[in-house]
């Protein structure tokens, strides 16, 4: 994967994951897990690349974080807050008019003689 795909992706992150996360409540494993399946892996990121991603999104309040115990082990399970489900709703209207704005560069209509 070249540099500017990889770059490309690193800004979606944010917005992929609190797409998952509007799903319901998960450990951290589980929207990689997601996006790497509905993606039929296309797109994953890694666990050095998701964690400070979550930790950053908990410290501005869009994901809250509880502890719990999974199969005898102590699990953080991340949800998505008010301001969570604000935040990707905007994220999701600024991809949706960046998408169509790159539409219009990349494929545009051909032009009529």
């Amino acid at each position: 994967m070249n540099w500017t795909t990889l770059q490309l992706r690193k800004g979606l992150t944010t917005l992929i994951v609190l797409d998952a996360l509007e799903e319901g409540v998960w450990y951290a494993y589980g929207p990689r897990r997601a996006v790497h399946d509905r993606t039929k892996g296309q797109f994953s990121f890694s666990e050095g690349a998701l964690y400070p991603l979550l930790h950053a999104l908990r410290a501005r309040g869009m994901v809250t974080v509880q502890r719990r115990k999974a199969r005898g082990r102590e699990r953080l399970y991340y949800a998505l807050t008010a301001k969570g489900h604000k935040a990707l709703d905007e994220l999701r209207r600024e991809w949706a008019t960046l998408r169509d704005a790159l539409a219009q560069v990349l494929c545009p209509a051909p032009i009529k003689p």
